[in-house]
């Protein structure tokens, strides 16, 4: 296909993706970034080749818009012009949006400075609406705060099982109030008193080993809990985040439900910048296989998931899998949903205890 003369595009190049680095430099030119998560840029017609050239060895797709809000598919395969075009004030709109993680990013660093301790909601209610005043973790040393929230029983004469969730990539960063929307997709639906702790990935190494020992720390910490059901879940990002959670530390859970998650360590080479771009070894599926799992996948996540259920069944491990035949992104949203209304996961999850606890 031909494009116009010294035609301009614009795309954006997300921080977690291999190719960052060379796509903040020329001839990409950065118009506004949001540090942490994604930088907006322009570029020309000799940027088309090298945007194909980092999809092809990614396996993975892209899109541009040019000056004329056309939209191109960027891939393997070449550069494609699509059907749908973006909308009227685009460049703006995404500016305004990166400004404003940018003030975001700036506030969090002012209310993080001296907080050196967690703090919990009065009378361990849910926090539906919270400010990030209240849930932040640093650890002297670390590279950015460890954000969290913590839910727990009045009661404080007992022990209570705990649950850790891990969100989604929409919900990482410096928006509080994402993960617990993200884990209101897959709330469990049980009549028993548990801990709920929803960390915040800050998309800077996500769900990494620096966040996995922040994690534990944190869990460690956390009074009245039983230890012997410590339970993970996660939705997308974050159904992969518990299952290299799992395979990290099989001692630490004693159950995961992963729903709907994108397994890029599985595929040779990674799509990411994260731990999650490491492919899982025999050794790494012999730790995944000691923790009992329920996965559920739609048909967006299918093949690679196919491929996770057939490792962890030829080394007998306590499985069970759900899949719901949606289609596309809608099933990746919904699927969460669907098996959170339709299924005893709840049930079978907090009756799994850690023997060696």
């Amino acid at each position: 296909m031909k494009y116009g003369h010294r035609m301009k595009y614009y795309t954006v190049a997300y921080e977690q993706f291999p190719a960052f680095e060379s796509m903040i430099q020329p001839p990409f030119r950065v118009l506004e970034r949001a540090t942490g998560f994604y930088a907006f840029v322009e570029f020309e017609d000799d940027g088309l080749a090298l945007m194909q050239k980092f999809y092809a060895e990614n396996g993975s797709t892209g899109y541009a818009y040019d000056t004329k809000r056309r939209r191109y598919s960027i891939s393997a395969a070449g550069v494609e012009p699509r059907k749908s075009r973006a909308i009227r004030g685009f460049r703006k709109r995404a500016l305004r949006r990166m400004r404003r993680i940018e003030r975001w990013n700036a506030r969090d660093r002012a209310i993080c400075e001296g907080v050196t301790q967690p703090v919990t909601l009065p009378n361990g209610r849910a926090p539906v609406f919270f400010r990030n005043r209240r849930h932040i973790y640093i650890t002297p040393g670390r590279e950015h705060p460890f954000r969290y929230t913590l839910r727990s029983p009045r009661d404080s004469k007992r022990d209570y099982p705990l649950v850790v969730y891990l969100h989604g990539a929409g919900a990482g960063g410096t928006k509080g109030l994402m993960p617990m929307l993200h884990f209101l997709l897959t709330v469990p639906r049980a009549r028993q008193k548990y801990h709920l702790l929803v960390p915040q990935e800050g998309l800077f190494d996500i769900y990494g080993s620096e966040f996995s020992d922040a994690l534990g720390e944190v869990i460690a910490g956390i009074p009245n809990v039983d230890r012997s059901r410590v339970y993970i879940m996660g939705m997308s990002m974050g159904g992969c985040g518990a299952i290299i959670e799992c395979s990290r530390h099989p001692e630490r859970y004693a159950a995961a439900v992963p729903t709907v998650p994108w397994l890029f360590n599985l595929k040779a080479g990674g799509k990411t910048r994260s731990a999650m771009a490491a492919p899982l070894d025999a050794k790494g599926y012999d730790a995944l296989a000691k923790t009992p799992m329920w996965l559920t996948y739609s048909r967006l996540e299918r093949r690679l998931n196919e491929q996770l259920c057939e490792a962890l069944t030829a080394r007998d491990a306590n499985l069970r899998q759900t899949y719901i035949k949606l289609h596309g992104m809608v099933g990746h949203i919904i699927a969460p949903l669907v098996f959170s209304l339709t299924k005893s996961w709840a049930k079978w999850m907090f009756s799994q205890h850690k023997e060696s606890a």
